[in-house]
This record gives structure tokens, C-alpha cells and sequence, in this order.
């Protein structure tokens, strides 16, 4: 992951996120991350990486792991009859990356990754927001979402 966007220039971010199922309790909770089930990035040179997440299954490999893509999804609302949508993630700052893996579990398993962008860090994290009721929320790591946050705290659209 490091060495395929280190020393990139991004250029474009999009997600693919749940819109309705976790909706309750992101726009009343201050959930202190945003949550996605995919990221992609286009750098400069064209290329176009999706970063996905795997849940811990017992197989040794789960966490954050990236894929070649040929293009970047297609913004999108919520279809009908669809809980996902795709939309660019401006919040997320532009410009020279470099990559640092923050936290590794063995060797199969990347949970949190730096991604250095002009003078900002996002923090990308293989992890999840589960509703424990009555307003509370819990994060649980190693799971098949991705929360970001850029220097420390959620982005704001």
C-alpha cells in the first residue's frame, strides 16, 4: 500500500458508502470519523487505486489492502431501492502524498495508515461504527469498513 501511493500526487478522492442503514446515528451522534466501505484515489499519472477493508474471518488476512482500478466509480445518489452511493470526497485535501503505515497486525494485516498530503494527515482505519443503543455508539476494529479522519478530526463537507 505504501509503495503504490507514496511519492503520488492525488489528484481526486471518491468513496462508496451506506446511505441509510448507519445514517441515524452519524448525523445525531458526533461520531468523531466518517465511514466508508470503499475509498479511490486517482493520482497524477493517471492511475487509480480503490482501498477496501477486511474483516478479521480467522483466515490471517483482514485490514486495509488496495486494488488497481481502471477508473474511478461514477458519483451516484442513492438508487432506488439501494442503500449505497458514490460521491467525491473534497473534504479530503489534494496535492504530494506519502504513505505511513501506522499499525500492523503480522504480516498479512494493515489496521491504520498515514496518508501524508501537503501539510494534512488522513487517517484511514480498518474499522467500524456499531450502534450500541440508546445513543451510544462502539468502534470495532478489524472489521470490513473504513474510518477517516484528516489531523486528527472527522472531516467536515
Amino acid at each position: 500500500m505504501a509503495a503504490q501511493l507514496s511519492d503520488g500526487w492525488v489528484l481526486k478522492w471518491r468513496f462508496l458508502k451506506e446511505s441509510r442503514r448507519k445514517a441515524r446515528y452519524f448525523g445525531i451522534i458526533r461520531v468523531p470519523y466518517l465511514q466508508f466501505i470503499s475509498i479511490d484515489v486517482q493520482l497524477n499519472d493517471g492511475s487509480v487505486y480503490r482501498m477496501l477493508s477486511h474483516y478479521d474471518d480467522g483466515t490471517g488476512c483482514y485490514g486495509l489492502y488496495l486494488l488497481v482500478q481502471d477508473a474511478m466509480d461514477t458519483p451516484s445518489g442513492a438508487e432506488s431501492g439501494s442503500i449505497y452511493r458514490t460521491r467525491e470526497l473534497s473534504e479530503l485535501p489534494i496535492g504530494a502524498a506519502t504513505v505511513k503505515i501506522t499499525d500492523i497486525d503480522g504480516p498479512n494485516a494493515v489496521l491504520r495508515v498515514d496518508i501524508v498530503v501537503g501539510t494534512h494527515t488522513v487517517s484511514c482505519w480498518a474499522a467500524e461504527v456499531y450502534d450500541r443503543g440508546g445513543g451510544d455508539f462502539a468502534v470495532v476494529d478489524r472489521d470490513e469498513s473504513i474510518l477517516v479522519q484528516v489531523d486528527g478530526v472527522r472531516p467536515v463537507h
